[in-house]
């Protein structure tokens, strides 16, 4: 275990107890009725541990150190080391599958998706809640990209159904800070379309420009995304997002 690694889980497992994001509370509702949940990247298991279910809970992350923490503070769930890209279960598993602030770290976010509609099952529920650092006003602390020329790209291109095509990026080295290993710029508008494209219902989806914080460089594109204007409701800060299979 890495010093940077054991300050990535406790930064985790600190934001894991932010209890009023809308995806954790869509999680606590769901889970109500939920029985067989699945945390995709579940770190050292804080969320999960905590939730309150009569269901199996079921959390898995590719991190050794995360998964021996986890087991150790919550013994009642069960954690398994693995890679979200190919999960270690068989085809419609779960009626509750959740990824929170996970799938930015990946290499491969699409491969990740299809492997979590697989172990979905029929009629089940699936909860997302990522940055939404690809939307035309936004970047991650990663980013090299000229950010003026992101935004005319963004009143321009077109939104792909069949891929995500979501900028990769290189994860910053020497100490850890906060979204230091994002590898993908995630955006919402895409994301619900790839969904979509792979035969689930979007049910709820909001880019949270409610949470922003003021400044006068979002303002002019917050005033257009609380109105519900194309395409400016999709630059919100994060994605939030719920399907149906």
């Amino acid at each position: 275990m890495s010093r940077k690694e054991e300050e990535y889980y406790k930064i985790a497992g600190e934001a894991s107890r932010n209890a009023s994001h809308p995806a954790v509370l869509a999680i606590k509702n769901a889970a109500k009725s939920s029985k067989r949940i699945l945390d995709l990247g579940c770190g050292e298991g804080t969320r999960l541990g905590n939730l309150k279910t009569k269901g199996d809970k079921t959390g898995v992350d590719v991190s050794d150190f995360a998964i021996k923490k986890a087991k150790k503070k919550f013994s009642h769930v069960q954690f398994i080391k693995a890679d979200i890209e190919k999960l270690p279960f068989k085809s419609n598993s779960f009626d509750l599958v959740y990824c929170m602030f996970v799938i930015e770290h990946t290499n491969n976010p699409e491969k990740v998706l299809r492997e979590t509609v697989r172990v979905l099952e029929d009629g089940g529920t699936l909860i997302l809640g990522a940055p939404n650092f690809g939307a035309p006003n936004r970047t991650s602390p990663n980013s090299k990209e000229n950010k003026l020329l992101k935004l005319l790209k963004g009143f321009i291109l077109l939104t792909p159904k069949n891929s995500l095509n979501w900028t990769k990026v290189t994860p910053a080295k020497g100490k850890y800070f906060i979204d230091a290993d994002t590898q993908v710029e995630p955006y919402i508008g895409s994301l619900t379309a790839f969904l979509r494209n792979l035969g689930l219902r979007v049910v709820a989806t909001s880019s949270l420009w409610k949470i922003d914080d003021f400044s006068l460089k979002q303002f002019p594109f917050r005033i257009l995304g609380d109105l519900k204007i194309p395409p400016f409701v999709w630059w919100g800060p994060q994605i939030f997002v719920i399907a149906k299979k």
